[in-house]
Formats: C-alpha cells, sequence, structure tokens
C-alpha cells in the first residue's frame, strides 16, 4: 500500500542559519570509545602517534567541526595534569566514574592532534565534582596562553611552542545527578559555575562557557540563568531514549519527545533573559545563550549506574552489551535523522550538537582488529554533512500519523499523532542549491508525496541520494558491513510541483539548483 503526503518549502520563508556544529560529536574515556577505538596503540591500522587511520578517515569523511572530550561522567574525575607530558612517565589511575584503570596515554596533547587531524575545534570538558576552579584556570593557560608562566611554558616544553586556542569549554557534566561524581543542588552550582568561569576567563577572555544545564526541570536552568546568565553562552541538554530495544514505531517517534524539550529550554532561555533584560544593570542587548544538545543519542546506558551495587565483572558484562552491531540497525538512522531535522528547524536556538559517542558502545563507527564498521547512523551524517545547506527554510509537512509509546525512564510517554514523513529543506549560502531531506518511517509503505515550492523555481533535474536497508532490521556488521547504505539514485525531472515515491524506511535528500 502506497501512502500519500505532501511538503511544501517556502525559498523565502527563512527559518535561520544552521551552524555546522549542530554535526559534531563527542568521545569519552568509557570501554572501547578512545582505548581499543579512535586510539589503539600497537595496532597494524594506527599510525605512528596511535591513532586508528580507518577512523580518522571515515570522521574527515563527515567534516565534524566541533569534538568534545574527556566527558561525561568521566570529567567530573579527571585531573587533566595526569594526560600531559611523556607518555611512559604519566601516572596509571583509577577511574571512579567507570570503575577501570586509566593508563592517561591519551590527554590533552593527543585530543588537540586529534581534533587537528579531522578539522573539528576542540570542546573540553572540565572537573566540577572533584576538581577546583583554580585547576580548570591552570588547564586553560595550558591550552590557550602565550607568555612565561608555569602551565604555558608546561606545553611549551612538551613541544607546542604555540597555544592551541581551544574556544569551547564546558563547565561540569550533568552536575545535578546522583550518578555524577561531585553531586551540586542548583544554588551550589551556579556558585560554582561563577567562579570557574571568573578564573578561566581571567586566563582568556574570550572563551566560551558551557553551563550544565536540566533540560527537563526549567526551575533549575532558570537559577542558571538568574544568577550566572552573564558568564554564560551555552547551556547544555541531553537526550537518551531507551535501555532495550523498543516497538519499531516507538523508537522512530522518540525524536518528538526531544522536540518539546528543546523549546521547553529555549523557552526557560527567552524567559531567564527578559529577566537579566529587567535588572537596575540590565544584560548587554547583544548577549545571548544558545543551546549546546551536547550528549544525545537513541540509546541509552543500558549497563547500570557507574555506582550501582553490583560486582565488576557484572558492570563489564553491561557495558559490553552496549556494543553489538545488531542492537544498531536501520531504525537508528531514521532515529538519527529525524533529530537533525529538530536542530534545522530550532537553528535559532540550537548552535551545538554532539552525537554521543563516537566510536564503540553506542556509537556510529564499530572498530575490530581487521577494520571499521559503519553503523546506520554515520551514513546519516555522512548525508546531511555532505548534502545540505546553511539556511534552514520554512518546510510544512502533511502525512498521515500513528500513535505509539515507550517505556522512558521508568514511566509510559504516550507519543500521539506522529507523522509518518518529516522533511527539512535547507538552501545553500550562496542560494545556488536547495536540499529537501526526507524520512519516511513507515515500516511496509512507500509514501508517494507531492512536493511544492513556492517564493522561487528550480531547474529541470535533481539529484537524489537514498540512506535505506532491506527491512528496518537491517544492520552493518563484519560479515555484512554495507546492509544500510547510501545509493546515488539516476537524477528525476522536477518543477515548482512534482511527485517523489519516498520508499519505506529510508531516508532521502533531494538536491536541485534554483533557476
Amino acid at each position: 500500500m502506497v501512502k500519500e503526503g505532501v511538503i511544501t518549502v517556502d525559498l523565502s520563508g527563512i527559518r535561520g542559519t544552521i551552524d555546522p556544529k549542530i554535526y559534531g560529536h563527542f568521545v569519552e574515556h568509557f570501554h572501547r570509545c578512545i582505548y581499543g577505538g579512535m586510539y589503539d596503540e600497537g595496532s597494524r591500522l594506527s599510525d605512528e602517534q596511535g591513532f586508528r587511520k580507518d577512523v580518522l578517515q571515515a570522521l574527515k569523511k563527515i567534516r565534524p567541526l566541533i569534538l568534545r572530550w574527556p566527558g561525561g561522567c568521566y570529567a567530573d574525575g579527571y585531573h587533566w595534569k595526569n594526560g600531559v607530558g611523556p607518555k611512559n612517565e604519566r601516572p596509571v589511575t583509577y577511574d571512579l566514574a567507570w570503575r577501570v584503570e586509566e593508563s592517561n596515554r591519551f590527554g590533552t596533547d593527543e585530543f588537540i592532534e586529534y581534533c587537528r587531524l579531522i578539522g573539528a575545534e576542540p570542546y573540553i570538558c572540565v572537573n566540577v565534582g572533584s576538581g577546583t576552579a583554580e585547576e580548570a584556570a591552570q588547564w586553560v593557560e595550558y591550552c590557550n596562553r602565550k607568555g612565561n608562566s608555569c602551565y604555558a611554558n608546561l606545553r611549551e616544553k612538551y613541544g607546542h611552542p604555540e597555544p592551541f586556542k581551544v574556544k569551547y569549554w564546558g563547565v561540569g557534566n550533568e552536575i545535578f545527578g546522583f550518578w555524577e561524581i561531585g553531586e551540586l543542588t542548583a544554588d551550589e552550582y551556579v556558585k560554582a559555575l561563577k567562579e570557574y568561569a571568573k578564573l578561566m576567563k581571567r586566563v582568556d577572555p574570550d572563551i566560551k562557557i558551557v553551563a550544565v544545564g536540566y533540560g527537563y526541570d526549567p526551575a533549575w536552568d532558570i537559577e542558571l540563568i538568574k544568577n550566572a546568565g552573564d558568564v554564560i553562552d551555552y547551556i547544555s541538554a541531553h537526550a537518551y531514549h531507551y535501555r532495550e530495544p523498543p516497538d519499531y514505531y516507538a523508537a522512530v517517534a522518540c525524536p518528538a519527545m526531544t522536540e518539546k524539550l528543546l523549546k521547553l529550554v529555549a523557552n526557560t532561555i527567552e524567559n531567564g533573559m527578559y529577566y537579566l533584560s529587567t535588572r537596575p544593570v540590565p544584560i548587554p542587548k547583544e548577549k545571548r545563550i544558545d543551546i549546546a544538545f551536547d550528549e544525545w543519542n537513541a540509546w541509552g546506558w543500558a549497563h547500570p549506574s557507574p555506582n550501582a551495587e553490583i560486582s565488576e565483572e557484572e558492570f563489564t558484562r553491561k557495558f559490553l552489551e552496549n556494543d553489538r552491531n545488531e542492537l544498531y540497525t536501520l531504525r537508528e538512522a531514521l532515529f538519527t535523522a529525524k533529530y537533525l531535522h529538530i536542530f534545522h528547524r530550532m537553528c535559532n536556538h540550537v548552535t551545538m550538537a554532539n552525537f554521543s559517542p563516537t566510536v564503540n558502545v553506542r556509537g556510529m563507527l564499530f572498530t575490530h582488529k581487521e577494520g571499521v564498521i559503519l553503523r546506520p547512523p554515520y551514513h546519516v551524517f555522512n548525508l546531511y554533512a555532505n548534502h545540505s545547506g546553511e539556511t534552514a527554510l520554512d518546510t510544512k509537512v502533511e502525512s498521515e500519523t500513528f500513535d505509539t509509546k515507550i517505556t522512558h525512564w521508568r514511566r509510559t510517554v504516550d507519543l500521539k499523532e506522529i507523522p509518518y514523513l518529516d522533511a527539512s529543506a535547507t538552501l545553500s549560502k550562496n542560494r545556488e542549491n536547495l536540499f529537501i531531506a526526507a524520512v519516511n518511517s513507515h515500516r511496509e509503505s512507500d509514501i508517494e508525496c507531492e512536493i511544492k515550492i513556492k517564493g522561487g523555481s528550480v531547474k529541470s533535474k535533481a539529484r537524489v541520494w537514498e540512506l535505506n536497508g532491506d527491512k528496518v532490521e537491517s544492520y552493518n556488521d563484519i560479515d555484512h558491513p554495507n546492509d544500510v547504505k547510501i545509493t546515488k539514485k539516476d537524477a528525476i525531472k522536477v518543477a515548482s510541483e512534482f511527485v517523489y515515491v519516498f520508499p519505506a524506511h529510508s531516508v532521502t535528500v533531494l538536491e536541485m539548483s534554483l533557476a
């Protein structure tokens, strides 16, 4: 059966400019994300620095413009000085977040070099849980200061005469949570944040500060903005959706929850900024606070909380369960594409996002001894990073809908009237090319879609790329690495109004030139 839909694109309806940092990524010291993943000393597939060359090539292809590190939960127990200097002289420490030994062979210098190799801005998260504001400021000095001071000299001593110029700095991670090292109340965190930002910006006043947000609790974010809004540039938000394989339709409907969450955070920021504008000494008019959605993915933590009372063996086993390729199917690709559409629609608020994590565990890349597997979400980033524009356009979608429900953090959430068809239209910076990206999340049916382009006209041909697999359960693995892939289709005829059939369970991008 073929469903019907309508996509209407208004070339004159500019929603805003898409910040390419929304296609960012995140790496943390857990399981095989760093060691045995992106960094694998002794592997024949690694370069002389220990970086896996196949992972590097895969990341270069999708051009992530920002990479967050070292965590995550790990960040609030990490002391950066353990990870600089000659590798063989660095101490082996015990990681209190993930309860493993940490070699510290991948540290600040390695992270900066990795960012340079893939063309990404480094984004460093400092330790609030067990660290100090002074320690964080010294890290900024090590990375960014040029001069005759202790940690600037230390960087030069270790072979880096020029500053790293790290612009983006997160002050803690999920510090509101019982699972986090150094859990704080909103009031406690605001006091810490102000002190951290003060000292860090005394070293480098040009850095951007990302504060820990708590999107599901507007009271936390309001407290943050009211009392520290003048020192922060971003408020973070995180979302993971399921711990066990859900119903297919529940999975592809989950992004609707995040769109509501991000709208809530955006409204909270606007209300907080209005409050700041009414103070006796109002905040400058040009001051803005954006959303850094710096951890997101479909799969949540399928292993228990790090401070759960279980054995080390059981904890490790649960960790390993999160690293099976059959868990990351075409379903997760559709989920990922719908997330990127949200970022397009909310481009005036969400200006940074970091898929979590990049490699192994829940990541879009899976490494093994003989190579790397490109899991389905990787192909979404490949498609959108290379076939999207910089300007978001008003896009109206009409489609049949479905209802479903999902268990989310121990509560059942009803998801109603979720459209089978989701779309985002973007325009290239030079206004020469129009991109229409569409997700047909129907499990069985194609969608015959009428596409209407208003406010201008297009030339007669469109290039087509389609991400798909034989069935929604399709996934990529060592013995079948391309069951889910991007296919370049034959060019199609287009006009101001035309019809295109989007196949079942597919992500499609139509690229056309404006007349």
